[in-house]
């Protein structure tokens, strides 16, 4: 079996098994609190994502025009997400620049790369992508210092964990975007092997938030909200 007959299976794996995950979380929708369904409602806008790239790449050979957008949603959901449940006081005012400079990247990239002109894709570098990495990376590392600190709302929604796997997830997303275009143009077994280890760390991510909403949904873990 080659290369890319592996990274295919693992990719329907993926993809499937986050259909299955989203589909068996609904059913526990009521029992969560808004913690927990603003996690839920998070892999439901990845799973919408998975499902609309997939069908950009058949119709155009390539999904690189999902990539800023991509970057938007989860962008946006992260600043919710963080100003909701974690950040307050002085924390959301310093963000809010961070953000905004990052939101207009990416208008700018997807405008200028996909309505002005038509992007190469052996060419194109999704910087946009990096910038919504590093502005999530910033957030977790202010709030994972609070809880370990144990001062803060960290300690409220158990926020060492939960921060900790986003530092990592997005650390490697932010290494995997920064030679996207090196991966686009490499030779294809070394592209696939990158392709996998990247899919394998969105299955470990997604897994934690899976877990993490269903053991509460179970009543094995309490968080306030």
């Amino acid at each position: 079996m080659k290369i890319i007959d592996v990274a295919t299976i693992l990719v329907n794996v993926y993809r499937y098994g986050l259909l299955a995950a989203v589909a068996v979380l609904l059913l526990f929708f009521r029992r969560l609190d808004r913690y927990h369904k603003s996690l839920l409602v998070y892999l439901m806008l990845m799973l919408a994502m998975e499902y609309s790239i997939s069908i950009l790449g058949k119709m155009f050979g390539n999904n690189h025009m999902a990539l800023p957008v991509f970057a938007l949603i989860e962008l946006c959901f992260f600043a919710y997400f963080y100003r909701t449940f974690y950040l307050f006081g002085k924390f959301r005012r310093i963000f809010l620049p961070p953000f905004v400079a990052a939101a207009l990247l990416i208008i700018i990239e997807f405008i200028y790369y996909f309505t002005l002109h038509k992007a190469n894709p052996h060419v194109y570098q999704p910087y946009s992508k990096v910038a919504e990495d590093l502005v999530v990376l910033g957030m977790a590392f202010v709030v994972l210092n609070d809880a370990m600190s144990g001062k803060g709302a960290a300690t409220t929604h158990n926020g060492f964990w939960f921060n900790l796997v986003v530092i990592m997830y997005f650390t490697f997303n932010t290494v995997f975007f920064l030679p996207f275009n090196f991966m686009v143009n490499a030779p294809t077994d070394v592209k696939f092997a990158f392709w996998m280890t990247h899919t394998l760390s969105i299955v470990g991510f997604y897994g934690f938030l899976s877990s993490r909403i269903l053991r509460y949904a179970m009543g094995h873990v309490r968080v306030n909200s």
